[in-house]
């Protein structure tokens, strides 16, 4: 909503988000799942049009755009997964979470966006799963 917005036009959508939360926090498991779907759906069927105006906004490229978009339908489809085995609903306080790994606590990583590699190798590295 751009700042200009008149009040009564700000306080109107403050007051759906306000609603759309009730919605949301007592909706189910299969609800949840649905609607992250939905966008992922939207937003494959609105592709073009959203890298077009990404790539004017941007630069960035239709390949990084498009390399993008499938990175996050792809994660909205696993979302909706973990959803439905409820695995959100699980705290993980575990010493070993993955096998070999030691815990190391709130950790965070720099990456290379143009070496990945490195990156995921440095994770597994602080994770004990790589040599020092």
């Amino acid at each position: 909503m751009p700042r200009e917005s008149p009040a009564e036009e700000r306080m109107t959508a403050v007051a759906q988000a306000h609603t759309a939360f009730r919605h949301v926090r007592t909706s189910t498991s299969d609800e949840r799942g649905r609607w992250l779907v939905g966008i992922a759906e939207a937003l494959e069927e609105h592709r073009s049009a959203l890298v077009a105006v990404a790539d004017e906004e941007t630069a960035l490229g239709a390949g990084r755009l498009n390399g993008e978009l499938d990175r996050t339908i792809h994660q909205l489809h696993h979302f909706r997964n973990v959803i439905a085995q409820e695995k959100h609903l699980r705290a993980i306080d575990q010493p070993l979470n993955i096998e070999g790994a030691r815990s190391i606590g709130m950790v965070c990583v720099h990456l290379d966006p143009t070496n990945p590699e490195a990156g995921f190798i440095e994770a597994r590295r602080l994770l004990g799963l790589e040599p020092r």
